[in-house]
């Protein structure tokens, strides 16, 4: 009979025990599988470039708070009360859970978690005084600890749009980073300033995308706005000359809060503005008001600003596809020659067939953000309409090189 190898005896001992084959075989996959992906690449590796072009997100993840797998942004996805605890923990430290979720994060949580990451006791501290009592802070359809907090948001300019959210009303990535980037570039109190210090830390958000631009011009005066040194470039610049031009102004505490959904009436305003109908020390604001929503019959954009029926006095926010057919009407009622052999197409964009929309993005005047989408139900915030109205002003400062239809060389921002 002839004698095994000591390879033969090796394979049939692994035959005898099953338990000693898995162990060999799974310590062999332990060191073969990353030798594998260190030569090939492993596609899921976190350590891959992440584009989130999408203004306080893409600082967020660049910043290596946010984190997300794949390759698509989840800026409309709703964040779990788990993960936002995560990315307080990389901006600083986590909260203390009572009840730890992976559930969607609603705004009252938001609330309350932002607050105890400066002090957890905050809410003893303040239950008490009668400033904070029921009746007086709104939101009374929730527990104490989330009116307060809301009230809190509310009342220092955090909440990412002018309306009331319902507490139980769900945050997407994109509206926590904007409201994030409120406390960090603009809360001045007690309440948020650990926060706001730690956002601060690290890597600057004071960076601008790999598209071409053109400096923005410099007017003379001085700008008033304090909260614009933590976002792009070309949003600051642009801010702070319609600032210096007093097109658009601050609000009382000194902020021009960019990320803040924008007003119909303030559209309105600044295109007054623009046209040479500056603000009067003797006029009330009501009054200024109503004068620019009647003169924007004037530059062919009244449909978009005068809403039937809104006894508001154009205090709705407006979406980025209504604005985009406000721009084009704008540009047509006021500088016809720009339109009048412009052949209106549509495709430049994912997500919408809007032929105002492709006619900006190929002026140059609104983009898109890095996957050519336009999200054009999304409300437009102070720095996009801006921007945008720069651009137009200036005859599209930031020309693409490319189409969305075809193959991509470069990453943007959305305005």
């Amino acid at each position: 009979m002839q004698q095994k190898s000591g390879l033969g005896k090796f394979f049939n001992s692994l035959k005898k025990s099953p338990i000693l084959a898995f162990a060999i075989i799974s310590g062999l996959l332990a060191i073969t599988v990353p030798a594998i992906n260190s030569i090939i690449g492993d596609q899921n590796s976190s350590s891959a470039t992440k584009v989130c072009s999408f203004g306080p997100l893409e600082c967020y993840v660049k910043k290596g708070f946010v984190k997300f797998e794949g390759e698509t942004c989840p800026a409309s996805t709703a964040v779990a009360k788990n993960e936002f605890n995560n990315i307080l923990g990389r901006i600083g430290h986590k909260i203390n859970l009572n009840q730890p979720s992976s559930s969607p994060l609603k705004h009252s949580e938001f609330a309350i978690m932002v607050l105890r990451y400066q002090n957890e006791n905050w809410f003893n501290e303040v239950k008490n005084k009668p400033e904070y009592e029921k009746g007086k802070t709104g939101f009374n359809n929730t527990y104490d600890e989330a009116r307060i907090a809301l009230y809190l948001l509310k009342k220092y300019g955090i909440l990412s749009t002018g309306a009331q959210p319902s507490p139980d009303s769900t945050i997407s990535y994109y509206s926590m980073a904007t409201m994030l980037n409120t406390i960090q570039t603009s809360s001045n109190n007690k309440f948020f300033a650990k926060l706001k210090t730690d956002l601060n830390k690290g890597k600057s958000c004071d960076f601008v995308s790999d598209t071409k631009r053109d400096k923005v011009e410099e007017p003379k005066g001085e700008a008033t706005c304090k909260d614009l040194n933590n976002i792009y470039i070309e949003y600051r610049e642009v801010m702070n000359y319609f600032n210096k031009k007093k097109w658009l102004v601050g609000d009382d505490d000194g902020n021009c809060k960019p990320f803040r959904s924008i007003r119909r009436n303030s559209i309105a305003l600044v295109l007054n503005r623009m046209n040479g109908h500056p603000s009067s020390k003797y006029s009330s604001y009501q009054v200024e008001v109503i004068n620019a929503l009647n003169n924007s019959r004037n530059y062919g954009v009244s449909k978009y600003l005068l809403i039937e029926g809104d006894n508001t006095l154009g205090e709705g926010t407006i979406t980025r596809e209504e604005f985009a057919e406000l721009a084009y009407d704008y540009i047509k009622n006021n500088d016809y020659k720009a339109t009048e052999n412009s052949k209106l197409n549509k495709g430049s964009f994912k997500d919408t067939d809007n032929k105002a929309a492709d006619y900006l993005f190929k002026q140059g005047v609104m983009i898109g953000d890095a996957d050519c989408k336009f999200h054009p139900k999304r409300e437009l915030n102070r720095a996009e309409f801006t921007t945008t109205m720069y651009r137009i002003l200036f005859k599209g400062n930031r020309q693409r090189s490319f189409h969305c239809d075809k193959a991509k060389t470069e990453k943007t921002t959305w305005a």
